[in-house]
């Protein structure tokens, strides 16, 4: 992991680790970096792509 990039998570007091999510989210109680459901992603894609 980069320097920088393992600078950007701490001051978002997240924890640099290996299993970090590209598609995360924040929940109702702030707790950052949750993973999004993959099904959540695919209707979303779907939705999108039945639009164009």
């Amino acid at each position: 992991m980069e320097k920088g990039r393992i600078k950007e998570l701490q001051q978002v007091a997240i924890s640099p680790a290996d299993n970090l999510f590209i598609f995360t989210y924040t929940t109702q109680n702030e707790e950052l970096s949750h993973p999004l459901h993959l099904d959540y992603l695919n209707n979303k894609l779907d939705a999108r792509s039945e639009k164009i």
